[in-house]
Order: C-alpha cells, then structure tokens, then sequence
C-alpha cells in the first residue's frame, strides 16, 4: 500500500535532491555517531 501511495503521488519529496550536500550531511552525521560512541 505505502508503494502504490508514492506511485500514485500522493507522497512527494519536499526538497529537491542534491548528491553533494545530502553526502555531505550524511557524513556528518555518522562522524557525530561516532563521536558520542567513542565519549559513552
């Protein structure tokens, strides 16, 4: 059902899509994770 909702699209991206700054966040995100592992 979730699928045939995108398909349909009634769900839709809210931004659009940029590789760069998506990876960039992404990293930033996982060295934050592994941060507060290494403190804990």
């Amino acid at each position: 059902m979730e699928l045939g909702n995108w398909f349909l699209d009634r769900y839709r991206v809210s931004r659009v899509l940029n590789p760069e700054e998506d990876l960039e966040e992404l990293q930033a995100a996982l060295e934050s994770d592994e941060e507060e592992g290494l403190a804990g």
